[in-house]
């Protein structure tokens, strides 16, 4: 996934040798859009991938503020260059999951040291005197052994090396979800400017839409409490 590898890379830079375990069989990335702050994009800069990012990402002029049941907004942040020049030179972006995914895939296959594992199964992690030993597992049950100084566990919110290895609590749902689509963007331009985020504001919602003009389509993004949805 996106911390994985961008784990992975940050310590391949430095010399280290990284072995990469993914349960997926292939790259892939579910989910939608993702807006990056000029702190996120220093990191993504930091490991090499700025002119690879860019290509991938959208720098919006604004973020359009629309309160409840208003067809204009009102206020509306400054993006764009204005941002960029304030933050030295970074811009605020956004951009689809899997152009993320894909970026940070093709920059850790340039990397010797990088070494990854597509369809495992099992990791089985055992504390040594010096570091960790490691069997990884594929859908064949054949191990593949790994002596390192650490463990890395970057699997997500239902995280087996947090709950197994540490001892951590499994997550529990708090009602809370978020609704991600994404939406032709020919269709949003009839309303809205297509180079601007827009946010709308009411009663117990708030809705995100910015354009992904790279994808042809705009992300929208619904955080909800599902007690008041399903009413």
């Amino acid at each position: 996934g996106i911390a994985g590898l961008t784990m992975a890379i940050a310590l391949a830079k430095v010399g280290f040798r990284v072995v990469v375990a993914e349960k997926q069989s292939t790259p892939s990335e579910l989910g939608a859009g993702l807006q990056f702050s000029p702190n996120a994009r220093r990191v993504i800069n930091a490991l090499g991938l700025d002119e690879d990012f860019a290509a991938n990402s959208f720098a919006p002029e604004a973020i359009d503020i629309y309160p409840h049941k208003h067809q204009s907004p009102i206020n509306s942040v400054k993006l764009g260059e204005f941002a960029t020049k304030r933050y030295d030179g970074v811009p605020y972006a956004v951009a689809h999951r899997a152009d993320l995914l894909n970026c940070l895939y093709r920059a850790a296959k340039r990397f010797a040291n990088i070494d990854m594992h597509f369809g495992i199964e099992e990791i089985d992690a055992t504390q040594t005197a010096d570091g960790v030993s490691i069997l990884l597992k594929d859908k064949s049950g054949a191990p593949y052994p790994v002596t390192a100084r650490a463990h890395i566990g970057a699997d997500g919110v239902r995280s087996q090396t947090r709950i197994d290895h540490i001892n951590g609590k499994k997550p529990k749902f708090t009602g809370y979800v978020a609704w991600r689509a994404l939406a032709p963007i020919d269709h949003i331009a009839k309303f809205l400017p297509t180079d601007h985020t827009s946010l709308f504001w009411g009663p117990d919602y708030h809705v995100v839409l910015y354009p992904l003009p790279h994808q042809q389509s705009v992300n929208i993004a619904q955080p909800e409490n599902s007690s008041i949805y399903s009413k």
